[in-house]
């Protein structure tokens, strides 16, 4: 007698530990989806900053190219420029989705978690595996590939911001040279005009 009870405490206790495992994996894979929508925030708020600035920069282009014998000008518009344009393209992936369409095909036949999977799925057969199988393992699987993806992210946004700073500073101090530079012409201009008309 007390085998048995001692054996139904033990499958009990089997059973809360594998439930207990199994909501904690699936607040992990909600946090991850929080990350994503944070990050992919971030890679559009980067986006929007880079595209304003490119904006900004094509517009000076005609006075850009009235600069003569101001190589240093040109240069650091030049590198500008790149480093926004190179920071909007990692921006831009970051967002774009990753659908992963070959693999989804052959992985469905033992997944369903991740949208592309469960999208070939019948819904009554779906429903007959969500009872047989123990959700866990392909749980734990989803939240690996979903730490990659978020950690790739995570790089590309850092290096996003990176380029964007760079990109903000040599194109600050091109603008900065650029005003410095008309100044000096419309003040050597009004001192020529004043000259002539004195004489």
């Amino acid at each position: 007698m007390r085998y048995f009870r001692r054996r139904s405490k033990l499958k009990k206790s089997v059973q809360h530990m594998s439930t207990s495992a199994l909501e904690n994996a699936w607040k992990i894979h909600q946090a991850q989806g929080e990350w994503t929508n944070r990050v992919d925030t971030k890679a559009a708020f980067a986006f929007t900053i880079q595209s304003a600035v490119i904006a900004t920069a094509i517009a000076l282009i005609p006075k850009v190219e009235t600069l003569h014998g101001w190589n240093v000008v040109i240069v650091f518009y030049v590198l500008g420029i790149l480093f926004l344009l190179v920071g909007s393209v990692l921006a831009a992936l970051v967002v774009v989705p990753r659908l992963r369409r070959r693999q989804t095909v052959d992985e469905s036949v033992n997944n369903f978690i991740y949208f592309g999977h469960a999208r070939l799925w019948n819904p009554e057969d779906l429903r007959k595996e969500i009872e047989r199988i123990d959700l866990l393992p392909q749980l734990t699987r989803q939240i690996v590939v979903m730490s990659k993806i978020l950690w790739v992210k995570h790089k590309y946004v850092k290096w996003s911001f990176i380029c964007t700073f760079l990109g903000l500073y040599f194109f600050v101090f091109a603008s900065l040279l650029l005003i410095l530079h008309f100044n000096d012409h419309e003040v050597l201009k009004n001192s020529q005009s004043t000259l002539a008309e004195r004489i």
